[in-house]
């Protein structure tokens, strides 16, 4: 029975990459133009981002408080208390981002993130993984295997930094990733410049399509099962 008083669950989304994606890039957009809205984001190290220091309220150990009501914290080993906690306050946040190490597999989250989601904490809306265009060709055998193998996991797979590529490599690597992260949608851009709003549209977008389409392939191989067995014996 679903509890009708039960606060509804913080929608909670994962960013992935390898060091240099584009990333920090996309915190940093988050955190400077949150346009009211509440955004806790665990990031791996804070001397990464380019903070705001204007921006700045409060800094503790593994915690930096935002006059825009954002908080950055630290993804440590107290992280699912963390979340659990925040869930439960007054002022909690409307969302949670959360940064995933740069070669570390997304999938060590997967564990904390279901328990976080079965006990209503958080709503999981999207797994996005960020690759950096002008730097997988550079990439060695092992690491491009790893690379791939990680965005295959998410929901979002965002080719960053596109202009810095020709026309036909760009081509090859989206080939490459349709072929070997199917069935991971591919978005490319120049800069990495979205709100929470642009990654949930876009997941919703994005999984209607692919459920659409995926419809219309049944539907398809369903006519065609009729037709060998039913109108042709007959012809």
């Amino acid at each position: 029975m679903v509890d009708e008083g039960a606060p509804t669950p913080i929608p909670l989304a994962t960013v992935g990459g390898f060091l240099g994606s584009g990333k920090t890039t996309l915190i940093n957009h988050m955190l400077a133009h949150a346009n009211g809205r509440r955004y806790v984001i665990f990031v791996n190290d804070f001397g990464a981002i380019n903070i705001d220091l204007q921006l700045v309220e409060t800094i503790e150990d593994d915690r930096i408080s935002f006059s825009n009501g954002c908080v950055c914290c630290t993804l440590n080993d107290e992280f699912v208390s963390s979340v659990a906690q925040m869930s439960k306050r007054e002022d909690r946040p409307d969302a949670i981002l959360i940064e995933a190490s740069g070669v570390a597999d997304p999938r060590a989250l997967e564990a904390s993130l279901s328990a976080l989601e079965a006990s209503n904490h958080v709503q999981l809306e999207t797994a996005l993984y960020i690759l950096d265009a002008n730097c997988f060709g550079q990439r060695d055998y092992v690491e491009a295997e790893m690379l791939i193998d990680h965005a295959a996991t998410s929901d979002l797979l965002l080719i960053n930094k596109t202009d810095l590529v020709s026309q036909e490599a760009l081509a090859r690597l989206v080939e490459e990733f349709s072929v070997s992260a199917v069935p991971v949608p591919l978005i490319w851009c120049i800069p990495v410049g979205f709100d929470w709003s642009d990654i949930c549209l876009q997941h919703f977008c994005w999984r209607w399509l692919w459920r659409m389409e995926l419809g219309l392939w049944v539907v398809w191989r369903l006519l065609n099962l009729v037709w060998a067995t039913v109108v042709g014996p007959m012809r």
